[in-house]
């Protein structure tokens, strides 16, 4: 991505201070940025094969201005909303955290650049009414769903889709929250050690719901994300997990940070830490998104593994960014998140973990949809600083456009065929579909080729910038394009 953001050309973006230091600031962290001003560019990159439509966090390093007037616009000069998020030092240097809201293209990239408003109005040095106190409510809602947070459990009682009305989490049962479960020593292994625990679950025989002495904390509210904080402690660990809703989203967002103090024993005692989500009107079966697929399974007394989602039949889906272990019975979603296992390995878990998870409410409910949903829902937007000079690609646009009931699953350079691409597709629908990929430049030659890449099986018809395909029912196919 660094090499693609050297030729993009900024050159006309109007208004740009030459005034730049290398201060290398933020090194090591998710963003850094070489040259600072009193503008920025950003180029924010979308790796995925969906449009992206929301808030992009973006890090302004070392700003010496008041960041509450700073503003993002594109590369035409619109301005985009965007909220403050917070203000940090990190390690020698300060960042301003914002949340900028932009569409992206799939496989695309826009221009970003800040700006310094001009300043309207002073604010008082002193508060009006400082003695006046407000009750406190821990509702999350938009347009499409309502989250309601129980003051007291901080468990999510409520999650409504607004546009049908219907309830998903069962309040009766708790509603969704993090537990702590005990599992059995043994595991009911045929041919196997019974007591091994890094390679298998055994049954839960102690869940305590993580619902007392926890402090909740209303996030400030925003044009673009509203968040409630709840902080606790979990026996010998503490956590704090932050509850979150974008705007024009309709997933319900946690992040977790927890100091996992948990020690597993020979006795049989292998506590682990669980995201549980009791659910109504939910039939037996669930899905599962598989390797190049999605499996429907029935309800197990076990811990089952997904790429990164389950969903359930009554509309809600549990997107993990990387935990894998879903265990889905009496009409309940229970992903693990961590586990105090002893074999081999005594202490694997000992250390503070960051993870993210989602409940959602997702508009389409096909299996293509919900596939390319969860691998776009944790696909980072790539945030890239950047600096005024010329180049051959334009400020906005996207390298790849797909049309088609697919899932391509790779993008990636050709392992045999030097400065070609390797796509790779799949078919889950269980029918035949026609695919249609659509190249920022000129397409000199598509085959479809192997696992391996070594063997050519055919040849692909290409028209100018595009090349069209078959996939059959449940095939995985792999492409090379030559541009």
């Amino acid at each position: 991505m660094l090499s693609l953001a050297k030729q993009i050309d900024t050159s006309q973006i109007a208004g740009l201070t030459e005034r730049e230091t290398v201060l290398s600031a933020g090194a090591g962290h998710s963003q850094a940025e070489g040259k600072i001003g009193e503008n920025r560019i950003y180029h924010l990159f979308n790796s995925s094969q969906e449009p992206y439509c929301g808030g992009v966090e973006i890090y302004v390093w070392d700003y010496e201005k008041d960041p509450k007037n700073l503003s993002f616009q594109d590369e035409k000069g619109n301005i985009l909303t965007s909220q403050f998020l917070e203000h940090k030092h990190y390690w020698g240097h300060n960042y301003d955290k914002f949340l900028v809201d932009v569409d992206i293209q799939a496989y695309g990239y826009r221009t970003v650049v800040t700006k310094q408003l001009p300043v309207t109005s002073l604010e008082p040095g002193y508060v009006h009414e400082m003695r006046r106190q407000h009750e406190e409510t821990f509702v999350l809602e938009n347009e499409h769903v309502r989250a309601v947070i129980d003051p007291l459990s901080g468990a999510v009682v409520s999650f409504v889709n607004k546009h049908t009305g219907q309830e998903t989490l069962d309040a009766g049962r708790g509603g969704a929250r993090l537990c702590i479960i005990d599992e059995a020593n043994n595991k009911s292994i045929t041919n196997w050690n019974n007591s091994m625990s890094s390679w298998f679950v055994g049954r839960h025989k102690k869940v305590e719901p993580v619902t007392e002495d926890v402090e909740l904390t209303p996030g400030v509210a925003g044009s673009l994300r509203n968040f409630v904080k709840m902080k606790g402690k979990l026996r010998d660990s503490s956590f704090v997990l932050e509850i979150g809703l974008d705007k024009d989203s309709r997933d319900l967002d946690f992040t977790l940070e927890c100091d996992w103090r948990e020690f597993g024993d020979s006795d049989g005692r292998i506590p682990s830490l669980a995201f549980a989500a009791p659910l109504l009107e939910q039939k037996e079966e669930y899905l599962y998104d598989v390797p190049f697929g999605a499996e429907r399974r029935g309800p197990l007394h076990l811990d089952r593994p997904a790429n990164s989602f389950v969903a359930a039949s009554n509309g809600l889906m549990m997107i993990s960014e990387a935990r894998y272990g879903f265990r889905c019975a009496d009409d309940s979603i229970c992903l693990k998140l961590l586990r105090s296992s002893t074999d081999p390995d005594p202490i694997p878990e000992i250390c503070i973990h960051k993870m993210m998870f989602a409940l959602s409410l997702p508009e389409e409910q096909e299996k293509d949809a919900l596939i390319r949903k969860a691998q776009a829902k944790y696909t980072d937007i790539s945030v890239l600083s950047g600096r005024r000079h010329q180049g051959t690609l334009p400020a906005a646009g996207a390298f790849l456009q797909h049309a088609g009931a697919s899932v391509i699953s790779a993008v990636k350079t050709a392992e045999y065929v030097p400065g070609a691409l390797t796509l790779r597709l799949y078919e889950v629908l269980g029918q035949n579909s026609e695919e249609k990929l659509t190249f920022q430049q000129p397409v000199k030659r598509a085959c479809v080729v192997d696992i391996t890449e070594k063997h050519v099986l055919s040849e692909l018809p290409c028209e100018g910038n595009e090349v069209h395909l078959q996939t059959l029912p449940y095939q995985v196919m792999t492409v090379i394009v030559e541009l």
